[in-house]
């Protein structure tokens, strides 16, 4: 809608009015030319929430920007599910309070300074959620985009079955119409660069589904 898009353009002169460099971020676009430290990225109701996902990856993956969702009450509350899994830092209910999404930045840009590179490991493989890097015994290890992000989420929770059911719609998303062998066709390739006779991370839970195991 027109009016949110210029009402999110006010909000970042806004901020860069309080000494915050801010990107309004369009679903579609190239992400690889901005370099604000804050990207703002409206969840609009006419917009597919495919895309709307696939822009926030994109944003996390390749910039490694902070990011905060613009979301109206009405998509909060029709699309609170699917919202939980949207790639974002923080997010911001409507009517957007400059003063408050200037209190989330600040703590969001604070948190990301003190921080540095946020890194999972375990056993002998590390993965750089900051660089959406993966290493295995110091050696970087070359994934694709789904593969990585179907590690990363088993590794976040480790010892928690998940369902093909499941790791599709939190991998792929709500509106993924393939099949759930997808999940271990990608889990077969991911063990195959990861897993060897000394290394095995990801648990298959017979009739079930997969879990990364917990390291001793």
């Amino acid at each position: 809608m027109v009016a949110q898009a210029e009402l999110a353009k006010r909000l970042s002169r806004e901020l860069e009015g309080d000494g915050f460099s801010c990107y309004v971020a369009q679903p579609g676009e190239d992400v690889s030319h901005i370099g604000a430290e804050v990207v703002l990225v409206e969840v609009d109701e006419n917009q597919p929430y495919s895309k709307t996902e696939e822009l926030c990856r994109s944003l996390k993956l390749e910039r490694h920007l902070p990011l905060i969702a613009l979301v109206s009450k009405n998509n909060f509350l029709a699309r609170a599910g699917e919202l939980k899994t949207l790639p974002c830092d923080d997010f911001i209910l409507e009517p957007y309070d400059h003063k408050e999404l200037l209190l989330r930045i600040s703590k969001l840009i604070g948190d990301e300074s003190r921080s540095g590179d946020q890194q999972l490991t375990s056993g002998d493989l590390a993965i750089n959620l900051t660089q959406a890097e993966v290493f295995l015994n110091g050696r970087a290890v070359e994934l694709t985009f789904r593969e990585y992000e179907l590690l990363r989420f088993l590794a976040s929770h480790p010892g928690r079955m998940y369902s093909r059911d499941a790791l599709l719609n939190h991998v792929w998303g709500y509106d993924y119409f393939g099949g759930d062998r997808t999940v271990d066709v990608h889990i077969r390739r991911l063990r195959s660069k990861i897993e060897d006779a000394e290394h095995s991370f990801i648990d298959t839970v017979r009739n079930m589904g997969y879990r990364f195991r917990k390291q001793n």
